[in-house]
């Protein structure tokens, strides 16, 4: 069966079920005004999807998850205006890891759920950083994001080391629209010079 599932009318998702039965729509998350923007999907090992998108009535940063019979949404964060271009990626233990921009501070942030609550930390604050964020995980669950600097037009990647991030600048020219994956061998970036 697929399934299309709507977040507002900006976000649509397919999903693969063993028997195809037509498509069906879902409402996930519902508000009279801009709910899902700046969303993004990714599925756990169950192949249930896991979405993070903005609220952007409060600019807050929402997460919603489907546990095979119903959806859950609550909001991450909601310091300041957040949520921005963010990305979502799920770990080993079908834990969702989130990368965002936040705009109040001009930073790449960082989210990620630790199993009983969410742990936001700050992954680049110099200059005005962190729009057009993708991020993916390692073999070890550890988080590659690329993204733009904004103030200085390059594109910039940062990793967890396991005890630190780790910034560098990967181009000098561009940095919008960065998309990033992972293999256990080595990394992929893409991007759109502008």
């Amino acid at each position: 069966m697929k399934k299309i599932l709507f977040l507002s009318l900006l976000l649509s998702i397919s999903m693969f079920l063993p028997a195809w039965a037509g498509w069906e729509t879902v409402t996930v998350d519902s508000d009279a005004y801009n709910v899902g923007v700046y969303s993004s999907i990714a599925l756990d090992s169950s192949n249930y999807p896991h979405i993070s998108y903005q609220y952007s009535t409060s600019s807050d940063l929402r997460y919603a998850k489907w546990n095979g019979t119903s959806w859950s949404a609550s909001t991450i964060t909601s310091a300041g205006s957040v949520g921005y271009y963010s990305s979502i990626a799920i770990d080993s233990g079908n834990n969702p890891h989130i990368s965002y921009y936040d705009l109040t501070n001009k930073d790449l942030k960082y989210a990620k759920w630790t199993g009983t609550s969410w742990s936001t930390y700050t992954v680049d604050s110099v200059d005005e950083v962190g729009p057009w964020t993708s991020i993916a995980l390692d073999s070890n669950d550890y988080p590659h994001i690329s993204y733009q600097d904004y103030t200085n037009s390059d594109l910039k990647y940062a990793k967890w080391t396991g005890t630190s991030w780790s910034t560098t600048t990967v181009d000098t020219d561009g940095g919008s629209y960065t998309s990033i994956a992972t293999t256990r061998i080595f990394l992929i970036e893409a991007f759109l010079l502008l």
